[in-house]
């Protein structure tokens, strides 16, 4: 089965032909999937995932900071989950409604998944440390359009951190630091414009990676780049981390959310070089800084000038990447996530990608 999506370019006469013609096979087709001609006869599925934690032995705890700029960093990888129509957060309830997305970390997320029953019993994991974090982490699916198949990641890495939390300051103490709290249970939010065709707006960056000892990536930018065989397209979402302290989702899953904001004045208007931002007095709680790394490989005889996310409903001559955005629903268990928060990012110590703060470690998954 092909599922046939017209480019819809605003304005555009062929667009409009094309969209007459994908209305006439299926009426909804074009304004529930997008842009993009997708192949799903046979869409891939990785590792089914564990359903019970992954963490070693207490060790050694992460060392203290140095500096007062130390940035507090805990991170995992996520292996490749499954690729579906569905979106639990925009269109919850509605299976198949949404563009194609990728999914990593709880792999048993539906259309009918809930932040009450995101860690549902049976619920299984594709991250590292298992069913301690049981988060849903996805985004819209790249698709070749030479051949019409979506590609399969090679993994995610998901960094929270204390992004510009070591520069922040409460906005009426001017002596008060502003402390990180942990991710609130409930939480939703998403990153990024499913909608964008602008690259002045994009919100994501993409680069040519390479895994190679001393290789890393090329320049980054707000489109898919051309990568060369045997290495990966990058791309790297942050997502905001200033809540409004009172909703755990809002209409358009942005506005209970915002970025820090540069602030280089203290309550009485003094500048103040030492705390340069702020979370808006809106949204004044400061939470990790979520980021989010997917890589896909490059193999022989693939173009990546044909490559596009499946939300890229834009015109199709230009460059494909700018609709990029990234949906998470909060799936932690509470006392992992309260300890990491607590002895990584409040004190500020790189956790690295194996200890979650106690001297825990999370396991990578290895076959499974």
């Amino acid at each position: 089965m092909k599922r046939w999506i017209a480019f819809a370019a605003a304005g555009s006469a062929l667009a409009c032909a094309t969209l007459a013609v994908a209305a006439s096979a299926a009426a909804t087709d074009a304004h529930r999937h997008g842009g993009i001609a997708v192949d799903d006869s046979a869409l891939p599925v990785g590792p089914p995932g564990l359903a019970e934690p992954m963490l070693t032995i207490p060790g050694g705890v992460p060392a203290d900071r140095k500096t007062k700029e130390d940035e507090g960093a805990f991170r995992l990888l996520c292996n490749y989950g499954k690729m579906s129509y569905d979106d639990p957060i925009v269109y919850p309830g509605q299976p198949g409604r949404a563009h194609l997305h990728t999914f990593f970390g709880n792999n048993s997320i539906t259309a009918a998944t809930t932040p009450a029953n995101i860690r549902a019993p049976g619920s299984k994991s594709g991250c590292r440390g298992g069913d301690v974090n049981l988060s849903g982490y996805w985004v819209p699916s790249m698709v070749d359009t030479a051949s019409r198949k979506p590609i399969v990641p090679k993994y995610i890495v998901v960094y929270y951190k204390t992004g510009t939390g070591p520069w922040m300051r409460d906005w009426h103490q001017a002596n008060k630091p502003l402390v990180m709290q942990p991710m609130p249970q409930g939480l939703v939010m998403i990153a990024g414009d499913a909608s964008n065709a602008n690259p002045d707006k994009a919100e994501a960056a993409f680069s040519c990676f390479t895994d190679a000892p001393g290789a890393g990536h090329r320049a980054m930018g707000s489109s898919i780049p051309a990568c060369k065989p045997t290495e990966m397209v990058r791309m790297r979402i942050d997502f905001p981390q200033c809540w409004d302290g009172k909703n755990l989702d809002s209409p358009d899953h942005r506005s209970h959310m915002a970025k820090p904001m540069e602030w280089h004045a203290d309550p009485d208007g003094q500048w103040d070089p030492s705390h340069p931002f702020k979370c808006p007095s809106t949204h004044p709680v400061l939470l990790p800084l979520l980021s989010e790394i997917i890589d896909w490989p490059v193999l022989l005889g693939q173009d990546t000038a044909r490559w596009r996310l499946s939300s890229d409903t834009y015109d199709a001559a230009l460059p494909g990447g700018y609709s990029a955005h990234a949906d998470w629903m909060n799936g932690w268990d509470e006392e992992i996530k309260t300890i990491w928060t607590r002895e990584c990012m409040q004190k500020q110590r790189d956790c690295g990608s194996f200890n979650v703060g106690d001297g825990r470690g999370a396991i990578e998954f290895q076959g499974n």
